[in-house]
């Protein structure tokens, strides 16, 4: 599977906007996923009402919505945390500023790393692809965009 700095060839070739499925984790945690294809952005969230909630903000504003392929994966990345401490340091420093308040914030001398997990982008399983399809279809605002359950291509 491809790693996910860009959508798969024949993923990025047909226009896709975003993909909306399962985001499974290396140790087996799963959520719901909205991921954009462009600037591999993603939001992650547990309810599958949120997914068709995003669905129908996408069809609506008239984004592609890819639904039954993977569009890749990510592999794990360390990274050093001091750019987090810096863009912390930052913030508070802001909001210390507009609140009037004094702050001291002390950074350790050591080069500490943070490690994200690897994770893959998979489609709804079918009983969630059908009850999705189901809750999409019961809203009368949709019916007048394209469905996204309509054929779509398989990719492999």
């Amino acid at each position: 599977m491809a790693t996910l700095n860009e959508p798969r060839e024949e993923i990025n070739g047909l226009g896709y906007d975003r993909f909306i499925g399962r985001e499974i984790f290396e140790e087996g945690d799963e959520n719901f996923v909205t991921l954009n294809l462009h600037s591999m952005g993603s939001g992650s969230y547990l309810s599958l009402e949120q997914a068709c909630d995003d669905l129908c903000r996408e069809v609506e504003s008239g984004e592609r919505v890819l639904l039954y392929q993977s569009p890749g994966q990510v592999g794990p990345k360390t990274r050093r945390t001091s750019h987090i401490f810096e863009a912390l340091t930052s913030a508070l420093a802001k909001t210390m500023r507009e609140g009037n308040a004094a702050m001291v914030v002390e950074q350790g001398q050591g080069e500490e790393t943070y490690n994200l997990a690897g994770r893959r982008y998979e489609p709804f399983k079918p009983e969630q692809m059908t009850l999705l399809q189901k809750m999409y279809q019961e809203k009368p605002e949709m019916k007048r965009f394209p469905n996204p359950f309509d054929a779509q291509p398989l990719i492999h």
